[in-house]
């Protein structure tokens, strides 16, 4: 599966998770096998997500990340960072400027999330 089509799927599950009508999503780490985790907050999430592609990885650890540090607005962060990643590339732009243009949005959001924790 390509990164495009990763992230759209990581949108999608993300989705379903976010706001007051989220919903659970369930994951099995094996297919078949093993325990099964229903959860919707993304530090449960997130671990639990497997994907191929580089920029799906970073994604996926980058939130992680970000939910470990600041015990919030995962799900947030994580629409936020698909959505422009995708919007960028529907665009035709550039990746090095959709890489610029995103990471410059989350810095914002971290900054805003860091003065209202003061």
């Amino acid at each position: 599966m390509g990164g495009k089509a990763e992230l759209q799927q990581l949108r999608s599950i993300l989705s379903l998770s976010y706001g007051p009508l989220g919903a659970g999503a369930m994951f099995q780490p094996t297919p078949g096998r093993g325990h099964v985790t229903c959860t919707a907050t993304s530090q449960r999430l997130l671990p639990m997500l497997m994907t191929s592609s580089p920029v799906g990885r970073l994604v996926v650890d980058s939130l992680a990340t970000h939910s470990q540090t600041y015990r919030d607005c995962g799900l947030f962060a994580g629409l936020l960072a698909t959505d422009l990643i995708l919007s960028g590339l529907d665009l035709g732009l550039p990746q090095h400027q959709v890489s610029l243009v995103t990471s410059h949005a989350l810095s914002l959001v971290t900054n805003l999330l860091m003065t209202k924790g003061e």
